[in-house]
């Protein structure tokens, strides 16, 4: 009776697989919903000596630790890679991560990535002389940047002018 059911009405059994298939994705959708475990919400749990405040460093240490710093940036460049962060940082030196933060922001007056960048933009000015035949993408990609974008915006944040405006100003001083 089934084969001649089907024979009639080719479409049928695809009407009915699609049925049962939606059917079931029905019923695992609602039991995956009422699953408690998925949608918990998990709260970081807070140890205790994260909230206690850091001790502020000593004064020696704090002069320390910021010419080690600038020492290294200007010795090793780290600052021309993209892929530079924090944690690079605090790894090379060998000094926690909040002791570099409090360095920076307490002694130098930036936070880590208007350091590092300040750093960029002074290498692009450099470079900009150096390779004049160079595309301004290219220049910002050598001195770390990793987007044209934010290549652009950096640079004209801490210049007032675009790259291009910057290499013209060069060209009518000269």
């Amino acid at each position: 009776i089934t084969a001649i059911f089907y024979q009639t009405n080719p479409v049928l059994p695809h009407i009915y697989n699609y049925a049962t298939l939606l059917i079931l994705v029905y019923i695992l959708g609602f039991y995956g919903l009422m699953q408690e475990i998925i949608y918990k919400k998990h709260e970081p749990e807070i140890r205790e000596e994260e909230t206690t405040a850091q001790p502020m460093l000593s004064e020696s240490k704090t002069k320390e630790i910021k010419n080690r710093l600038l020492d290294y940036f200007n010795r090793e460049k780290p600052y021309l890679d993209p892929e530079f962060n924090m944690a690079t940082l605090s790894a090379k030196l060998l000094i926690p991560k909040h002791h570099l933060t409090q360095v920076l922001n307490a002694e130098i007056g930036k936070n880590f990535f208007r350091f590092v960048n300040e750093y960029r933009v002074e290498e692009v000015k450099k470079q900009i002389i150096i390779k004049k035949h160079y595309s301004m993408e290219a220049i910002g990609f050598e001195c770390g940047f990793n987007s044209k974008s934010a290549f652009f915006s950096v640079f004209k944040n801490f210049t007032g002018l675009t790259p291009l405006q910057y290499k013209n100003t060069l060209k009518e001083n000269t």
